[in-house]
């Protein structure tokens, strides 16, 4: 952006242009955050039930991003055709083995029923 400024383009313009690229920065920085929190707070649990569930949730949001970005990381070659297939597989099989603790883990986060698309008792 710097040399865009210098080059003579305006501020405007220079971040206009940059704007893509800081947008996928900052989509970056947020899915490094929550993946050093999760890591954080899995280090620091001694419940197993606990540990396991998020463990697998930690492990399906990691894998889940690398597959957002796939065609990012095909087109650099950081990896292979085979492995965003086996990628995606992983994903999958982590969903369906997610979906059997759905119901813990919305108790878990405390997420009210008017997210889940459900009626509260008040609400009837």
């Amino acid at each position: 952006m710097r040399s865009m400024i210098k080059s003579g383009l305006s501020a405007y313009q220079a971040a206009l242009n940059c704007q893509q690229h800081m947008i996928a920065l900052a989509e970056a920085f947020v899915e490094r955050t929550v993946l050093e929190q999760f890591t954080t707070v899995l280090e620091t649990q001694k419940e197993e039930s606990t540990y396991s569930a998020l463990q697998q949730l930690c492990q399906l949001y990691a894998l889940h991003t690398i597959e957002k970005h796939s065609g990012w990381y095909l087109e650099k070659e950081y990896i292979s055709g085979a492995k965003s297939k086996a990628i995606r597989g992983l994903v999958d099989d982590l969903c369906l083995q997610t979906r059997h603790q759905a119901q813990a883990l919305v108790e878990a986060f405390d997420i009210p029923d008017a997210l889940l698309g459900h009626q509260s008792s008040a609400d009837r």
